[in-house]
């Protein structure tokens, strides 16, 4: 099956999908990943008391849906949470997240699971919720205050066809048997697997020196980089002049 956290792993490389599938991570988390991922477990428990305190409607019978799995086909995931609205029979869906601020991938995070979940039961709206980044907090912790619901419907619904397409590539990236002809990341410092997507990168490299900034690298990189596109592109401009 391809998970939702598969799809989004496509996103940053195809090669992360197929060394994940095939066992081929060899970068373990650090200290930094893990307090991050507990950071996140502790905004899930605050924001699953946002939802049942303030977008709940008692009046009406309405219910939360705590991280139910969906799913359609080879395609699964794990939601976050589901407003379940029985005057329509029909659910809100909310993705969690401890950024401050909507990212340009948490629409295809979204879209993803609309195109799973919306194959049995109908999906009203589609909302984002994050930590509010003006709230200061004085005293005990005002959980209305700490979140922000954005509506991101209508953006989500745009990348819907894109997103269809994209989730079948990947499918068929974490098939494949081989790693051949599929497409590595451009970022070894950050790589869980430099094995596959840099395998020629020295032990030691510019990715290794602390503080470098981006345009500092990128010029190495280039420096490191063109001697060698000139070495391969010269016999081909020779045989065609």
């Amino acid at each position: 099956m391809l998970t939702k956290s598969d799809f989004l792993q496509y996103l940053v490389s195809p090669m992360h999908l197929w060394a994940k599938k095939h066992n081929e991570i060899t970068k373990s988390l650090s200290t930094f990943d893990i307090h991050i991922m507990n950071q996140g477990y502790e905004v899930e428990n605050l924001a699953k008391d946002f939802l049942e305190t303030y977008r709940i409607r008692a009046s009406e019978n309405e219910s939360l849906v705590w991280q139910k799995s969906f799913s359609d086909q080879h395609y699964t995931l794990r939601s976050d949470a589901l407003v379940y609205k029985p005057k329509s029979d029909s659910y809100n869906l909310y993705e969690i997240k401890s950024g401050t601020s909507i990212k340009r991938e948490n629409y295809y995070d979204v879209a993803y699971q609309y195109l799973i979940i919306s194959k049995k039961h109908k999906i009203d709206r589609l909302f984002l919720l994050h930590l509010n980044k003006n709230y200061i907090r004085k005293g005990k912790l005002d959980i209305e205050q700490l979140f922000v619901a954005e509506d991101i419907t209508e953006k989500v619904l745009e990348k819907i066809e894109e997103v269809e397409i994209t989730r079948s590539k990947a499918w068929e990236t974490a098939r494949s048997k081989s790693p051949k002809g599929i497409e590595h990341c451009y970022k070894p410092g950050d790589c869980p697997c430099p094995g596959l997507c840099h395998l020629h990168l020295p032990d030691f490299s510019i990715y290794d020196i602390p503080r470098i900034t981006e345009r500092k690298r990128s010029f190495w990189r280039w420096t490191f980089w063109t001697p060698k596109i000139s070495q391969i592109l010269s016999p081909l401009i020779q045989n065609n002049a």
